[in-house]
């Protein structure tokens, strides 16, 4: 019943309980460690004990009253049963004796010894509570305590009844201690259990499960709903331009609220939906009516009535309603629901609103959670680093893989894409959210810290942790890639720990330490470098990608981290390690040979982002070039690429490091890194790998990291970005909140422009030009040709930043003066072809006609839209405009645009055109038709002349003139006029002397009204008189159609000199006719100089 009312009104609950039951309740991993009936029950009657204990109050004086009810029926039977049946009553007082005896000695006892035991454990807060939970000692002991009143009570009632009513009361009472002692037995059981660990561990994570899991993911996903409602279109948003509904917004701006007051903090538990629905339609609909009738003459009259007040509404105001819980101390106590401004909620809506919000108590301090359990987890492991018993702390550790696996197991579920998913990733609705992943995690990193430091006296709890990762990561099934993701980062902090840790223990002279950790280095290198096979195994290499790509790259990136990590804490040794991890990377991950594809294809466009797609897009068609698609050497050749270039951007990034006296180690491990030395060679016999060689080497790789014809979240390019940010943020040294700082690190392959410069630099001992392969790449589809100028710009700063280099860390000074300069000239020859290319396919290129034709409808929108003709000054003067003129050379009009380039309207040529070229030729045809308008009127027959020593003298008798016309309008050309009309604006009493006003709505050029004349400027440098007319004399105006929309047509002519510029024409054809014999009086104002 209560599920469909909570189902009909849409409830959270509702949609808290589905989510439930589609995922844990269908989990077989759940539903096998779920509780017996005995554990279901003892559970529920420790959580909730005093309403237990008042329910069994409650039970036994039923059972008591149904034996005196029963009681002539149950006395015959009885007397034949137990016909000695007085001596029953004598046991009362051995009852009353024995339940003491348990609940004052024994209990006490026993949990004083658990306590005692648990005393010395890192995990005791969270080991007693579940004891306090299974064992029911509470609900037993206060049981017992309550039989033992309910005995001495009835030694006193026994006075006042028959020995037959009192033996009901002591049958009723050796039931009830029948019952304590089974809750005894059941203690002594938990206690023994407790005290055998493995079954204690094995009791945690089935109370993790059962008790805290289900508990704490349904708090969280109650607030994210709350918190994403209207997203996940719970509370609906009928119209955003009238009222706008919000769940989630912090702001200063002075809300109104409906509260629930309460004395104890308390959070929202459920809302009913649909009800809170209802009245924000209601206020959706009785807005738009408010707007309407504020809108129309007769709704602001009756609003201006006495009584009709209350329709009246601001229609610039901008309603906004935040459904947001939010616990409040200010003024009084309580919660905030409902914040709203701009609106007018009713005290009927605010009572329903209310009404459909149910509160509970806060437990957000209690420490039934799971990430409050994870000290329960990892207690026993700390408990062994503490007494540093490495083999308690090797069992502990496996123990805690175990628990990882079984929780993540009873946690995983389908989502909505029927993809595997885990409720371990659910984040919290703070600002800065963590998913329980992420603290069970930080548990791990403190216990990985805990084992660094002991390095100089144990190495085995450093080698222990450093598989705890890959423990967890091979035997989970259903493993989801964030986890996986975590996972080896989780791993990679461990070098980061160490790093750290040798920072400070380098200045130590104690050998044995220099030593260990030569040990554990090497132990991270080859615990590291065998992730790869825990990712996939080589036997399954390639063939399941989608899951295994992304992790593989996870590792990559981490691995290209170990260098700089180590370098930010100038640690050389380690940082050399690091280069040689990322530069055996490929091997390690057993990729031999990537068959003929490579030089079949187009192979250096091959990156691991578009290993996904499909081979039938137009970049795969490229990149095959005729040939067939075969993916596992598309999978070789992405990852090969990948390796290669973040070994090109992690050399990049360390010669950009700072200069320090390690400047030599700092030249030797980037040019290990672009050339693929070892720097701790093994001996043998390694296969070839993809180098920097010759300068063009360096230049075909930064192409591919700019990664220019993509851009956005999931391109190549955003990933080699994405990979140079983490760089900066590594082991950011502590610093104070709001200031600037600078310092090493680079966030995108641009602003690193200046190290290729100087790794180009330094393979130009000689002339040299970029491969054909690449040409060939640069002028097929993959590249635009925006794609290409952008190349073209960088190769131009390239030979400007040659210049600014100063102390080259990988050749000497003379060797860099002797470099430069074939450096520039190979450059420049190579921007030359790119711009020899483009021009012959610009030139080839025909005239996209279509494009024009655009162009040509765009700037017609200012003849063809009534709203354009209405604002457009000063076509908006004419009475009549007419869309239907003729087409001759006497009233055609031409706009030319000298030095045009073709390649912005060359057919199949995507050139970096401007993004408002479209709005500026119609900008461009809008000032043209005025010009010409005007230039028409300033041509005509002036009917009188007459020319005034001031302003002021002007502009009053501008007015007097005006009275004899009808629709009077002046057209300013006179720049001392104009600033009478321009200074009223700022001057009220200059404004008001010459009863000068402002108004909306009449177009552009518009200034002001000077009484009844309707004021517009003329902005030309050769005229300086006004004109004052009247509105009649603009009879009409005609405009000649092209197409129905199209009234200008735009044309290019190439240049003679060069085919790629020439002029952009645009024509259109324009019948002016002004009215004869009208008023048009010429005024002007003496220059001082004449005067």
């Amino acid at each position: 019943m209560f599920f469909w009312i909570r189902r009909i009104f849409n409830s959270l609950q509702y949609h808290v309980d589905k989510n439930i039951n589609e995922t844990l309740y269908q989990n077989e991993a759940f539903q096998s460690s779920k509780w017996n009936l005995m554990e279901h029950n003892i559970l529920r009657w420790s959580q909730r004990h005093t309403y237990y204990i008042f329910l069994a109050l409650v039970l036994a004086s039923l059972f008591i009253a149904n034996l005196l009810i029963w009681k002539e029926k149950l006395s015959p039977v009885a007397m034949e049963l137990f016909p000695h049946w007085t001596k029953l009553i004598d046991w009362q007082g051995g009852f009353l004796a024995g339940q003491l005896t348990i609940v004052g000695v024994v209990y006490p006892l026993v949990i004083g010894l658990i306590g005692v035991l648990f005393q010395a454990k890192s995990a005791k807060k969270t080991l007693f509570p579940i004891y306090q939970m299974y064992s029911g000692f509470m609900f037993a002991g206060l049981s017992g305590l309550l039989l033992s009143m309910f005995i001495i009570a009835s030694y006193f009632l026994s006075a006042s009844m028959d020995e037959s009513t009192y033996l009901a009361i002591c049958i009723t009472t050796a039931l009830w201690l029948f019952f304590n002692v089974l809750l005894t037995s059941w203690f002594f059981t938990v206690t023994f259990l407790m005290l055998d660990e493995s079954k204690r561990d094995r009791l945690i994570v089935r109370y993790t499960i059962h008790e805290l899991c289900e508990i704490d993911i349904r708090h969280r996903i109650r607030q994210l709903l709350l918190q994403n409602a209207v997203h996940q279109k719970l509370l609906v948003s009928p119209d955003e331009n009238v009222l706008k509904v919000r769940t989630y917004k912090f702001s200063d701006d002075k809300y109104s609220e409906i509260k629930l007051r309460s004395t104890d903090k308390v959070c929202v538990n459920n809302v009913y939906f649909s009800i809170i629905n209802i009245v924000i339609r209601y206020h959706v609909y009785r807005l738009k009516v408010l707007h309407w009738i504020n809108r129309i003459k007769l709704g602001k009259r009756l609003t201006s009535l006495k009584g009709f007040g209350w329709l009246l509404f601001d229609t610039g105001a901008e309603p906004e309603v935040v459904v947001q819980p939010i616990w409040t101390t200010e003024k009084e106590k309580g919660l905030v629901v409902v914040r709203y401004i701009g609106i007018d909620i009713g005290w009927v809506s605010k009572a329903v609103i209310k009404a459909s919000i149910k509160t509970d108590k806060d437990e957000e301090d209690s420490d039934k959670s799971l990430t409050s359990m994870m000290l329960g987890f990892v207690g026993t492991a700390n408990d062994s680093i503490r007494d540093q018993n490495i083999g308690e702390f090797k069992y502990a550790i496996g123990n805690i893989v175990r628990w990882h696996i079984e929780i993540a197991s009873a946690l995983s579920f389908l989502n909505d894409n029927k993809e595997e998913d885990n409720w371990l990733l659910l984040p919290t609705a703070t600002f800065f959210s963590r998913s329980y992943l992420d603290e069970i995690l930080s548990e791990y990193y403190r216990l990985s810290k805990a084992s660094v430091e002991l390095i100089s006296e144990n190495i085995e709890f450093f080698d222990e942790m450093l598989y705890l990762h890959k423990r967890i990561f091979l035997r989970r099934e259903k493993l989801v890639n964030k986890e996986g993701f975590s996972l080896i980062q989780g791993s990679y902090f461990i070098w980061s720990l160490l790093m750290e840790w040798r920072s400070y223990s380098s200045t130590s002279t104690d050998m044995r330490i220099a030593s260990k950790y030569e040990d554990v280095l090497l132990d991270f290198v080859g615990a590291w470098e065998a992730w790869l096979d825990y990712i996939e195994p080589r036997s399954k290499r390639s063939k399941n990608i989608q899951q295994s790509l992304p992790l593989f790259l996870t590792h990559l990136e981490f691995t290209a981290h170990t260098t700089i990590s180590a370098l930010r804490h100038n640690n050389m040794e380690a940082a050399g390690w690091g280069v040689d991890m990322l530069n055996n990377w490929i091997e390690k991950l057993a990729i031999r040979t990537q068959g003929l594809e490579e030089y079949w294809w187009r192979s250096e466009l091959v990156t691991h982002d578009i290993l996904l797609e499909g081979p039938d897009t137009e970049l795969w068609q490229i990149i095959l070039n005729g040939n067939d698609f075969n993916l596992k050497p598309a999978f070789n050749l992405a990852l090969t690429n990948a390796v290669f270039d973040l070994r090109i951007i992690s050399a990049c990034y360390i010669l950009l490091k700072p200069a320090s006296g390690d400047n030599d180690k700092i030249g030797e491990y980037v040019k290990a890194l672009l050339a693929g030395k070892a720097i701790h060679p093994t001996g043998g016999v390694g296969r070839r790998r993809k180098s920097v060689n010759k300068a063009s080497d360096i230049l075909g790789a930064f192409i591919r990291h700019r990664d220019y014809s993509n851009y956005g979240e999931g391109s190549y390019g955003s990933w080699l970005s994405k990979v140079l940010d983490s760089f900066g943020r590594l082991n950011e040294k502590r610093r104070v909140s709001g200031r600037i700082y600078t310092g090493w690190g680079s966030n995108d392959v641009k602003s690193m422009n200046r190290a290729y410069v100087e790794i180009a630099l330094y393979h130009s001992a000689s002339l040299w030009k970029l491969e054909q392969k690449w040409f060939d790449i640069i002028f097929s589809n993959a590249f635009r040709h925006v794609d290409q100028e952008s190349l073209v710009r960088d190769l131009t700063d390239w030979i400007k930043l040659s210049d600014e280099i100063e102390n080259p860390v990988l050749l000497t000074q003379d060797e860099f003066n002797q470099n430069i300069d074939n450096f520039k000239y190979s450059i420049q020859k190579t921007i030359d072809a790119i711009n020899q290319r483009q021009n012959e396919v610009v030139a080839q290129a025909e005239v996209d006609e279509e494009l024009l034709t655009q162009f040509g409808v765009v700037c017609s929108e200012i003849f063809n839209s009534r709203e354009q003709q209405l604002v457009n000054f000063p076509i908006n003067l004419f009475k009549i405009v007419s869309l239907d003129g003729g087409m001759s050379d006497e009233n055609s009009f031409k706009i030319n645009i000298q030095d045009y380039l073709k390649q912005n309207i060359a057919s199949n040529v995507d050139a970096n055109r401007a993004i408002n070229e479209e709005e500026w030729l119609k900008s461009a045809t809008n000032n043209n038709v005025e010009i010409n308008i005007l230039r028409a009127l300033l041509k005509y027959q002036a009917s009188d002349v007459r020319e005034y020593s001031d302003a002021e003298s002007n502009v009053l008798e501008l007015i007097g003139l005006a009275i004899s016309i009808e629709r009077p309008i002046l057209f300013v050309g006179d720049d001392e006029l104009s600033d009478v009309f321009y200074d009223a604006r700022h001057n009220k009493e200059l404004a008001d002397k010459y009863k000068i006003t402002f108004a909306d709505g009449f177009g552009n050029n518009y200034i002001c009204h000077l009484g009844e004349i309707l004021v517009y400027s003329i902005s030309f440098s050769d005229v300086n008189f006004s004109l004052l007319t009247t509105k009649e004399l603009f009879e009409s105006i005609q405009f000649s159609p092209i197409t129905e929309e199209q009234f200008v047509q735009v044309m290019y002519d190439a240049s003679e000199e060069n085919e790629n510029i020439g002029v952009l024409s645009l024509k259109y054809w324009m019948n002016i006719n002004l009215k004869e014999d009208q008023v048009c009086i010429k005024t002007s104002i003496k220059v001082k100089e004449e005067q």
